[in-house]
């Protein structure tokens, strides 16, 4: 049993309405009010004390149930409110346990969401790496157990300063929360993938991109999810429920704004390889491939031509001279450009999956491609 840090006051837990009212308010809304449902625990209480008699195993499930809900939102998109309900169960839960037990909530529910989230790494480690599945699991582990820690470390401290005011409780989460996602899409070059602003790329928070970045929207939604958490009673997390639906509903209305204006129209190209991810890199193969997209660049008819990551897998020094030639020639003497993805770089300087530029501005730029790593 996990008992909480020991004060003065004294508190009787309020029991929750079971079946909230009916309301008009959009399905996916009513998480809002009804998430986490569970009272608020104040710190005058010990976790054995509660109707729900909090043991270690149920924290320990719950943690990891939410994060691994968390990561839902990244791909069903639509389900942006789940990414903020998910957060107001983990503030809830640290809300009045020590930082040890803190960081260790924090440290599964990023576990799990990182998991869940990233799981296109073992597909590509097993099976276009031909990495053995059990070493491709364990590898996935140990990478998202690691990224945890920016989020463990967060709660821990939120669970260390952590006052008796909610305003600033909730002005705390954020703030941690912000710093731990900076820092994981940064230290070390960083692994940003699946920052929580992402999850509301379709919702209404993303009015607020163009002015906060993901990480901004992230941590709105962070804020947010941690007022609902971390109420102090059903009539508080109720106001709060409220206070977001309307702010939701304000900003799906006012929409992300205009920056641009349109002053001609661009007839665009795209251009997908049909070739096997574990057969692109194969020696024999690649004769066909190439004058397959040589062919396709080249016939394209739009004024932008794009073609994916890689769509040429060798470095230009190892291709034909006339090939490589060929394409630099036909897109800086015309009217067209082309963005394809290829490997750039050398040994001394290293290699970079990269995107190579070209058209007639191009001329005079280095190896006459523009070029972004």
């Amino acid at each position: 049993m996990w008992a909480t840090p020991p004060s003065s006051d004294s508190a009787k837990l309020k029991a929750c309405n079971p079946h909230p009212a009916h309301t008009s308010v959009h399905p996916e809304l009513l998480l809002l009010f009804t998430l986490p449902f569970m009272p608020p625990l104040h710190q005058t209480e010990t976790l054995s004390h509660t109707p729900l008699h909090r043991t270690a195993a149920f924290d320990v499930m719950l943690a990891l149930a939410l994060g691994a809900a968390h990561s839902i939102a990244f791909s069903y998109t639509s389900m942006w409110v789940l990414q903020m309900a998910c957060v107001a169960g983990l503030a809830w839960q640290v809300s009045v346990v020590t930082p040890r037990r803190a960081a260790l909530l924090g440290w599964l529910f990023g576990t799990a969401w990182l998991v869940c989230s990233t799981g296109w790494l073992f597909i590509s480690m097993y099976r276009y790496g031909g990495l053995p599945a059990t070493l491709a699991a364990l590898a996935v582990l140990l990478l998202c157990s690691g990224l945890a820690i920016y989020i463990a470390v967060a709660m821990m401290g939120f669970a260390h300063w952590r006052s008796r005011q909610r305003v600033k409780n909730v002005s705390l989460f954020t703030a941690l929360w912000l710093l731990a996602e900076i820092a994981r899409g940064w230290v070390f070059t960083g692994f940003p993938w699946a920052a929580s602003g992402y999850a509301h790329v379709d919702g209404p928070l993303a009015t607020l991109a163009p002015w906060t970045g993901v990480y901004g929207v992230g941590a709105v939604a962070a804020g947010l999810g941690a007022w609902l958490g971390l109420s102090t009673s059903q009539r508080d997390r109720g106001v709060a429920a409220l206070v977001i639906v309307v702010m939701m509903v304000a900003l799906k209305g006012l929409g992300p704004g205009q920056f641009t204006q349109p002053t001609s129209t661009l007839r665009v190209s795209l251009l997908q390889g049909n070739v096997a991810q574990n057969e692109k890199f194969q020696p024999e193969l690649l004769p066909n491939e190439l004058q397959w997209t040589q062919q396709a660049l080249l016939s394209a008819t739009g004024d932008l031509v794009v073609a994916p990551e890689t769509v040429i897998p060798l470095l230009p020094e190892q291709l034909d001279t006339a090939y490589w030639q060929s394409l630099l020639d036909h897109f800086q003497q015309g009217t067209q450009a082309v963005l394809l993805g290829l490997p750039l770089g050398n040994s001394a300087e290293g290699y970079t999956n990269s995107v190579a530029g070209v058209s007639v501005a191009t001329r005079q730029q280095p190896g006459g491609i523009y070029r972004y790593d």
